[in-house]
């Protein structure tokens, strides 16, 4: 925990975005655990997987701060992946964040030092504000944990493909491409 006082959104808004990553949680700034080598990989592995979304009108970004849901919290998922229509451009057509408003898919890849409950807190808050679909991926044990707003959430072995429907219809996630970084 960063904080020791309440703090309003406009006030998180202001402090520098630098490395630790500030994340915002009901008036409290919280920093986000720094990544790991299995981390750094598997989010590699994501986001080659992901880099072909393009033509289904999607794109996969790692650390985007995603501000959203009521009252509004300020989340950095290892990975989001979002419309492309919905991301802001300048005036060049280049993509700039953050964004305000839930990402289509929020993907969480834990860190030793994470804490469970505050990860079941962060996808509670997902489901109850817009994200359609989180994976939370657990290098240690292998297994991804999928959750979608008002289904229990499903745990996949390294074998397991995951289908990523009804959100990209057609495309589909192999988790042992995802692991198998892990080995690289």
């Amino acid at each position: 925990m960063v904080t020791t006082r309440k703090m309003t959104l406009e006030e998180y808004l202001e402090l520098p975005q630098a490395k630790p990553y500030l994340e915002f949680v009901d008036g409290e700034v919280v920093e986000k655990m720094s990544p790991q080598a299995q981390h750094s990989r598997i989010q590699g592995a994501l986001l080659a997987m992901f880099g072909s979304l393009k033509p289904y009108g999607y794109e996969a970004l790692s650390e985007l701060h995603s501000l959203f849901g009521r009252p509004a919290r300020g989340y950095i998922p290892d990975v989001v992946i979002v419309a492309t229509s919905r991301l802001q451009r300048d005036e060049r057509g280049r993509v700039f964040g953050p964004i305000n408003f839930a990402p289509e898919i929020a993907i969480e890849i834990l860190s030793p030092d994470d804490r469970a409950g505050r990860v079941l807190e962060k996808l509670t808050f997902y489901m109850d504000n817009g994200v359609q679909l989180a994976l939370v991926i657990d290098p240690d044990i292998e297994r991804v944990s999928v959750y979608r707003p008002g289904q229990a959430p499903l745990l996949f072995p390294r074998s397991a493909t995951i289908d990523l429907s009804p959100v990209i219809p057609d495309f589909s996630m192999e988790l042992e491409k995802v692991f198998g970084a892990l080995e690289e």
